[in-house]
């Protein structure tokens, strides 16, 4: 079986500031080379995806790379273009190191060398990648676009197009949060609210999570569920939220079925 985890932005890092690793940063790779060791000894396989935090957030913000590629002379995308790239692969590389010093047999995988329409080939470097026995480490990243320029592939389509691709037992998204909550526990006082266990994806349009304050030029926890819901619906795929670091998170990396109040399944 395969178990595709994207560890959240938000939770290597912190999107508050500008490039800032999380300070728990080992307490998630720790467990992520504590759910590889289960999966490899059960014969299961696992595929990584990491998303950007303050290392693309706010430079995707301030170069305005969603909207495009821009000929305007006074554009400063092309700037933006680099130095985003620069900081990306070095959360990259941070994440890989930390792996790799880890014993976990990881390749990364940019999916900026090729185009938003080669998502085939993409998808068949990660089964390559697996047929060695490795662990794909995708993440999310500016890729080029013949009709803009540009675009940004967020780490949650990329476990969107891994269920397509691939017969993908579970995603699991593990995020600075607990679960979906009805209003945002980082706004508000967390223990006036509860968390939803489960989530039925046909509800999805009347029970939006709100949206927190930081940049997410991805759509943030609302997009996240968006893609939540194609991924059960159109891959029959199991989609669980939970919060790094906690019991939850590690279980549900490792494939088991102890599904808790303290964390949130979709169906």
């Amino acid at each position: 079986m395969i178990v595709a985890v994207k560890l959240g932005g938000a939770a290597i890092a912190y999107k508050s500031g500008v490039c800032e690793y999380s300070s728990h940063l080992d307490v998630i790779l720790d467990q992520v080379q504590s759910a590889y060791e289960h999966l490899k000894a059960q014969g299961d396989t696992l595929i990584l995806i990491h998303g950007a935090g303050s290392f693309g957030h706010p430079q995707a913000l301030k170069y305005q790379l969603k909207t495009g590629w821009s000929c305007l002379p006074e554009s400063n995308q092309l700037k933006g273009l680099c130095h985003i790239r620069t900081t990306l692969q070095q959360l990259n590389t941070k994440i890989i190191a930390g792996l790799d010093q880890r014993g976990l047999p990881v390749l990364s995988l940019s999916p900026m060398d090729y185009m938003i329409d080669q998502q085939d080939l993409l998808m068949d470097r990660v089964r390559r990648y697996l047929e060695l026995g490795c662990v794909p480490v995708l993440h999310g990243d500016v890729v080029l676009d013949r009709q803009r320029g540009l675009s940004i592939l967020s780490g949650d389509r990329l476990l969107y197009l891994l269920s397509q691709s691939f017969p993908v037992t579970r995603c699991v998204f593990v995020t600075d949060v607990q679960g979906l909550f009805k209003a945002d526990p980082k706004l508000k006082q967390a223990d006036s609210f509860v968390i939803l266990p489960h989530f039925k994806c046909e509800g999805i349009e009347q029970d939006d999570p709100v949206m927190g304050p930081v940049v997410d030029v991805t759509g943030g926890m609302k997009a996240k569920v968006g893609w939540a819901k194609r991924i059960v619906k159109e891959c029959e795929t199991q989609v669980v939220l939970c919060r790094w670091g906690t019991i939850e998170a590690l279980d549900m990396m490792c494939l088991k079925e102890t599904f808790t109040d303290q964390m949130t399944r979709f169906s």
